[in-house]
């Protein structure tokens, strides 16, 4: 898969496990899904391109008008990167796209994520936890 594809995937994904929870997500102003992509570090061609991509993806139609997206980069370190997510729970976000630090090192955060509802994608550098959805592309 390459990854304008799963740029698309990781927001269609989003979009959809939001907007099927048994209650309604505490949704941006304007009825908008927010979501952001946690990202452990942007230190290669790739990282910056998976973040253009994300971005693109969520300001293409018909997802431009039902998600506000946010990045956020970790500097490859666990515990910022927690931090920042533990942030994004208590903004309301709707979903949290996670290229992870750790697999194991944000389990408590990824916990903490759902259970207050929160919809969390892990791709590349996954998470282990298992509330969370794991997209794992195949070549």
């Amino acid at each position: 898969m390459n990854l304008p594809r799963l740029g698309m995937l990781i927001v269609l994904v989003l979009a959809t496990a939001c907007g099927t929870a048994a209650e309604p997500p505490a949704s941006a102003p304007g009825g908008k899904l927010k979501i952001a992509l946690s990202n452990s570090f942007i230190g290669n061609q790739w990282r910056v391109e998976m973040e253009n991509v994300f971005k693109a993806a969520c300001a293409m139609p018909p997802y431009k008008d039902q998600v506000e997206c946010s990045v956020f980069n970790a500097g490859n370190d666990v515990s910022t990167q927690s931090r920042q997510i533990s942030n994004l729970i208590s903004q309301g976000v709707d979903g949290i796209v996670i290229n992870a630090a750790s697999t194991s090192g944000l389990n408590g955060v990824v916990q903490q994520a759902c259970d207050r509802g929160i919809t969390v994608v892990s791709f590349d550098n996954t998470v282990d936890h298992p509330c969370g959805v794991t997209v794992t592309p195949t070549r």
